[in-house]
């Protein structure tokens, strides 16, 4: 849905108007410890495949070297909430076609849109799933030692009533190293995920239950950096979209119970204009 500037800009007003209880299940960035609400009603929690509301917590750790050899700590501290899916096993015929899907062997947690995902390395998954839980063991390849070295593993406990709940630790990947001097390398993190199911069809977007503009994860997060000697600073980021140059926020993105919705400017050379992308239950 396409917003004018002006209409955006009264949304904003009202929003910021309503009353402490009149937004009280409303959750922004400044809220999101807040407890996630329960499962929806009507799912099926003897299955684990469908779409999960997920808030996690992350801490992870970075390190810096000046050219004099002082050494300075940054922690980068992150909670939010996020969409995220358990597929089905797809079910195949000769020929390789699916024909259909066996929700009694899931699937896992893609966690794609998580902040450290990239740095974490390969994520090899175990075959099925161990009675209510699995884990997935991070690794990378040390060509020259012809030797694979774990980096850290995430273990998911699925509880059997439409909740779960993942404890995951982290060291350093490769691909967190940016260089000795003057530059955050980061050194490992710690992640706690906890995730209500509130559709028992994997997908976010053909998916009977609501109405979304979005196709694998999505959500938002609260991001607090901290360096020795210096003050904390506080931003809100995205996850699960990619934001050009020319956009930025311009509604601040909430929840809303199980629904989501944020509003994105674009600026164009003479105008600008307003899209509001959102998942909202029917």
């Amino acid at each position: 849905m396409k917003i004018t500037l002006p209409a955006a800009a009264i949304l904003s007003a009202l929003l910021l108007q309503l009353s402490p209880s009149a937004q009280a299940d409303y959750v922004y960035a400044d809220n999101l410890s807040t407890e996630l609400p329960p499962p929806r009603d009507g799912v099926d929690t003897s299955l684990y495949t469908g779409v999960w509301l997920l808030k996690f917590n992350d801490v992870g750790t970075y390190e810096r070297y000046s050219t004099d050899g002082k050494r300075t700590e940054l922690e980068v501290k992150t909670t939010g909430w996020v969409y995220d899916r358990i597929s089905p096993t797809d079910v195949e015929d000769d020929s390789g076609n699916v024909i259909s899907e066996d929700h009694s062997k899931p699937k896992y947690l893609s966690l794609s849109c998580l902040p450290f995902n990239e740095l974490d390395g390969t994520a090899t998954e175990p075959e099925s799933w161990d009675g209510n839980q699995y884990t997935t063991t991070n690794q990378y390849y040390k060509p020259i030692a012809k030797e694979s070295k774990a980096t850290g593993s995430l273990t998911v406990i699925a509880k059997g009533d439409g909740t779960l709940t993942a404890k995951g630790e982290y060291s350093q990947h490769p691909a967190g190293f940016t260089g000795r001097y003057n530059a955050d390398n980061f050194i490992g993190h710690r992640l706690t995920i906890e995730g209500v199911k509130i559709s028992d069809t994997a997908s976010l977007r053909d998916n009977p239950d609501f109405d979304s503009d979005f196709y694998s994860c999505a959500g938002f997060m609260q991001k607090e950096t901290s360096e020795e000697g210096n003050l904390p600073t506080i931003s809100t980021e995205l996850l699960g979209f990619s934001l050009r140059d020319n956009q930025s926020i311009s509604v601040a993105p909430y929840f809303d119970n199980y629904d989501f919705q944020v509003t994105i400017k674009t600026q164009g050379l003479t105008s600008s204009s307003e899209n509001t992308s959102s998942l909202i239950f029917k």
